[in-house]
């Protein structure tokens, strides 16, 4: 059986003669029939495992191995007695019943797999007895997976113990809304001679539903995200009963927090009399947070972050992962003590403000420590989604600019097996290049790259990140003629000579002279550890005509193919982005920062709530404050415009400190996270455009509804029971 493209090259068909042969040996053997070649016609998956072997069908050329021809087993037992080969390579299938979908499925195909290689007999030849391996992935992608799981669960399961003690403390702070809701009641309570104990069984009580729901709510939405979200829609073995148990251990931490809290407040405010006394000098807890996260970012440099090494992945450093939170908790409080300053100045200063913003700074200043507390949590909520998102985006450009360099094509590249320039149906979409690895240049070798000026932006990739000039810039430097008349060219990936001769590798009589006219770092194609020559189309003479041809293009894969039926182009080899560069390398990367912009987003819902919290408590301590403002001529309108300024004043805070902080901590590590270290570009640097103006759009709404919510509070205030309630 021959290929298509190679019967169409030789004009063979069913029924004909052929003459097959081996180094100098030919016979004559009989075409029953033709297939078509995988490679022009794409493979589906039944074909995974034997593609490198079927993807090598192509019609002749230089360089590429033969076509491939298909035969039973009697005949090529015959063909390699008459040729002398003394031993044939057999393989065996053995395909999955079922795919495992889950790494315990895996495992247990992995151990099913491994009775079936036991079993295999060794196989003899006429040159005696011979070896054999079992070249299957299945066991390769098992412990990949498994070190992949391992290496994220323990990056993110840290970070999810300090969410849990941030929803700890929010449970603390609603706790301590609900005393100051009932100081009334709970007072009452005290003075009959309830135990703290049992006023914290109340509190307990009244809130066990929302704790019970709120918990529900978290485990479902949790087991939700994952099947939308990712990474794999389906759950391993025992996943729901350890997140149910989790959940269990929340609910229970959360009972415990409600019970403590209030038996501390009561005790702190109704039996001790006198005073709080402050320390002479304040302590700087600030300083010390600060110099373990800057231990934890030299950690962090010195290691990185671990990327996947074949099967395997070296242990996850935690404390190297915990920077992003030690330095927004350190710079985030001294930043806090900074505005304490300032909102005492704002004090003094501010008598003559309108009067919406004289109020909102007295109220910031009255309340300055929780505003400072409620205040640092919205920036750390800001600040960690910058990050995690930040390093997202910055991750994945990266791994799409080493997939683009290392290809050169923006999607596809092709080499036809006919035909010369960019087919018409890709025109606009796809420059031609022509490619000569090993060139001799001078008494050295590299690669050659012939590009054509005016469309090779069309389908090569290009980042303007990667250089510090333009390509359009680049481009007209191959353009501009050189005063000696040799070929301009820019060399990229190392020094090389100024001006030398360059000739083919394997027909040295074709020769140029090259003078570099720019040296850059990266450009598309580029291999690392082999210096490049890029010059421009119609410079190189007759050496041009006998470089290789290959497509770049932005088109489609699928299209691509179309092309090559339509215009009977057989195609030599073809070869996507996606395939270029393993990816599975940096998901790690983006799992664990994704799991760190999740968190930041669960403190942002945190901040939202202690904000309606801090919200709903003050509207009630200053119930009456705002009954008698009223009663003094102070309109709705700017007491709403007052709570405003208050409320976007914290948001305006939180967001701009959040964001600065976030971005410092992106740009002080990104440089050390390279999933695919042994390709160009070096890692690329993303602002996180799109979550900062996410989080200042969702500050602004919380501000409106915050706003409004405390207005409607204030209209509904009746002066008598105010008073009477504050007595």
């Amino acid at each position: 059986w021959l290929p298509d493209d190679v019967a169409a090259a030789i004009g063979a068909q069913a029924g004909d003669t052929v003459t097959v042969g081996v180094e100098g040996q030919t016979t004559s053997e009989h075409v029953v029939g033709v297939y078509p070649s995988l490679v022009n016609h794409g493979f589906d998956s039944y074909w995974c495992t034997l593609r490198g072997t079927l993807g090598t069908s192509t019609v002749f050329n230089d360089g590429i191995p033969p076509p491939l021809v298909i035969t039973d087993e009697a005949r090529a037992q015959g063909l390699a007695a008459r040729f002398g080969l003394r031993q044939l390579a057999y393989r065996v299938e053995a395909p999955l019943a079922a795919i495992p979908r889950t790494l315990t499925e895996a495992r247990a195909a992995t151990a099913r797999f491994d009775r079936v290689d036991a079993a295999i007999p060794s196989f003899s030849s006429t040159g005696g007895p011979a070896s054999y391996t079992v070249p299957s992935r299945l066991r390769y992608v098992t412990n990949r997976a498994a070190a992949i799981r391992t290496s994220v669960a323990g990056a993110v399961m840290p970070m999810a113990i300090v969410s849990g003690l941030v929803a700890l403390g929010l449970v603390c702070g609603v706790t301590g809304a609900w005393l100051d809701r009932r100081r009334t009641e709970v007072r009452l309570l005290w003075i009959r001679g309830v135990s703290p104990w049992l006023i914290g069984l109340k509190a307990v009580l009244e809130m066990f539903v929302p704790l019970v729901v709120g918990v529900a709510a978290g485990a479902g939405l949790a087991l939700g995200l994952i099947r939308v979200l990712g990474p794999s829609p389906r759950f391993d073995a025992g996943a729901t009963a350890t997140a149910a148990w989790w959940a269990l251990g929340a609910l229970a931490l959360a009972v415990a927090a409600i019970a403590s809290t209030v038996v501390v407040r009561l005790r702190s405010g109704l039996e001790r009399v006198g005073v709080r006394r402050r320390l002479p000098v304040p302590i700087l807890w600030e300083i010390p947070v600060l110099l373990l996260a800057a231990w934890s970012l030299h950690r962090f440099n010195e290691k990185g972050l671990p990327t996947v090494e074949g099967a395997t992945l070296p242990p996850v450093d935690v404390l190297s992962l915990l920077f992003p939170l030690l330095f927004l908790a350190g710079a985030l409080g001294l930043a806090a003590r900074l505005l304490r300053v300032v909102l005492s100045l704002t004090r003094r200063v501010g008598e003559r403000w309108p009067i919406s913003w004289y109020l909102a700074v007295r109220r910031l200043a009255h309340e300055r420590g929780a505003v400072l507390v409620l205040a640092g949590l919205a920036a750390m909520a800001v600040g960690v989604v910058v990050y995690g998102n930040g390093l997202v985006r910055s991750t994945n450009a990266t791994v799409a600019a080493k997939s683009g360099v290392s290809l050169g094509a923006s999607s596809v590249a092709v080499r036809y097996g006919s035909g010369d320039g960019v087919p018409a149906a890709l025109a606009g979409r796809a420059t031609q290049i022509r490619l000569e690895n090993n060139a001799i240049y001078g008494d050295g070798r590299l690669d050659l790259l012939v590009v054509d000026p005016s469309t090779f932006a069309d389908g090569a990739y290009w980042d303007a990140s990667l250089n510090r000039r333009s390509l359009s810039a680049l481009l007209q430097e191959l353009s501009t003629p050189t005063p000696d008349g040799s070929v301009p060219a820019i060399a990229v990936n190392g020094q090389v000579p100024e001006t030398a001769p360059i000739s083919p590798s394997n027909r040295p009589q074709y020769t140029a002279t090259i003078r570099v006219v720019d040296t850059i770092p990266v450009f598309p194609g580029v291999a690392p550890g082999s210096p490049m020559l890029v010059v421009a189309k119609d410079r190189l003479g007759a050496m041009e005509p006998i470089l290789n041809r290959v497509v770049w293009t932005s088109a489609s894969e699928d299209e691509v193919r179309r092309v090559a039926a339509t215009d009977n182009r057989p195609i030599v080899y073809l070869v996507t982005s996606e395939q270029i560069t393993d990816s599975s390398p940096a998901l790690p990367i983006v799992w664990t920062f994704s799991f760190v912009q999740a968190l930041g987003v669960l403190v942002g819902v945190l901040a939202i709530v202690a904000l309606v919290a801090y919200v709903d408590g003050r509207q009630r301590a200053r119930s009456v404050a705002t009954a008698l403002l009223a009663r003094m001529g102070l309109s709705a309108r700017r007491h709403w415009r007052s709570l405003v300024a208050e409320l976007a004043s914290l948001a305006v805070v939180a967001v701009v400190l959040g964001a600065v902080f976030g971005w410092i901590a992106v740009t002080a590590v990104h440089a050390h996270l390279d999933p695919i270290p042994d390709r160009f570009p070096a890692p690329l640097l993303r602002f996180p455009l799109v979550a900062v103006v996410g989080v200042a759009a969702l500050a602004a709404v919380t501000v409106l509804a915050g706003s409004a919510l405390a207005q409607r509070a204030a209209a509904d205030v009746n002066l008598g029971e105010a008073l009477r309630e504050d007595v």
